[in-house]
């Protein structure tokens, strides 16, 4: 497994050069977008972290147009279309009108359009819940999964995320329909990750740890995955006109966000106790940032470059 040259650093140094170069986008979606990219390395998914940065162009006058942030009254009006922007600070900056909108209305709904890549899910619906409300954000993808017992790749992972207001932290489910991430096949194709078996299947539908063999992922949970993947496509393209198909489609999300009714926190509170106190996994918590964390030194470079633009 060949793995990238890597340089150490603080992650509030990490975090610190990340504010900086996406400062255009104003304060507040620099600072979720920022910390959700720190925690993404921590988890070791740097595919979700520095990576995405690749994204934005080492030009001042074009960085800061990709960063621009979104209109006062986007999320409003239902419909924000990422062409052209980052599409992590897009959305981080229409969350607070959506907020606004749900605490006025009830409910808000946000169809995203021509969604560029985005990494984790969690962090956004996570800080709607922590302002208050519920939030549930889905994304199509490109085809990269086949349906149960399939042969060829028809679905996209199409992961979603839904955040809960507790009395504390949150409470936060985030995941892929799919067996493994898209972002995994292409590093075990590259030989810097493993497959787990049952992951891919090759063009006669069996089942191979060899990812430059493999044509498809495997729906996560067989039935369940396929189930969950075709609603998340179905819904997607219902809301925003975009189906997705090869690896440059546009990808389509929907992003709700809802008023909780009195005393939703409280059974929040009451859903997590008895999740932990039958012994079971609590998801969505905090990671805890190390004293010092290992990022991809070319990544790291090209985030400096973009710190002294911004």
């Amino acid at each position: 497994m060949t793995l990238p040259a890597s340089t150490t650093l603080t992650p509030a140094d990490l975090l610190a050069a990340l504010l900086a170069a996406l400062a255009p986008a104003g304060p507040a979606a620099a600072s979720l977008v920022a910390h959700a990219l720190v925690d993404a390395e921590v988890r070791g998914q740097s595919r979700f972290g520095l990576t995405l940065l690749a994204e934005l162009p080492a030009a001042r006058d074009e960085l800061a147009q990709r960063l621009r942030p979104a209109e006062p009254d986007t999320a409003a009006s239902g419909r924000l279309d990422l062409s052209g922007r980052f599409a992590p600070t897009a959305v981080a900056a229409a969350l607070e009108p959506a907020r606004q909108q749900a605490a006025a209305h009830g409910t808000s709904l946000v169809r995203l359009l021509a969604i560029g890549k985005f990494g984790r899910l969690a962090p956004f619906v996570a800080a709607v819940a922590q302002a208050g409300a519920i939030g549930l954000l889905t994304m199509s993808s490109p085809s990269f999964v086949t349906p149960l017992g399939g042969h060829r790749a028809v679905l996209g992972t199409n992961p979603f995320a839904v955040a809960v207001p507790t009395g504390a932290e949150p409470l936060v489910v985030d995941t892929a329909t799919s067996a493994i991430t898209a972002a995994h096949w292409h590093d075990a194709s590259a030989g810097r990750a493993d497959v787990p078996a049952g992951a891919l299947v090759d063009a006669s539908g069996a089942s191979t740890t060899d990812a430059t063999q493999a044509v498809a992922i495997t729906p996560r949970g067989g039935l369940l995955g396929t189930s969950l993947g075709i609603a998340i496509e179905a819904l997607t393209a219902a809301a925003t006109g975009q189906l997705s198909d090869a690896d440059t489609a546009p990808r389509g999300g929907v992003l709700l966000v809802i008023e909780p009714t009195v005393g939703a926190a409280g059974l929040g509170d009451e859903l997590v106790r008895r999740i932990v106190d039958a012994g079971g996994y609590r998801p969505g918590r905090r990671l805890p940032w190390p004293d010092r964390l290992s990022v991809d030194r070319n990544a790291w470079t090209h985030l400096e470059q973009l710190a002294h633009l911004a």
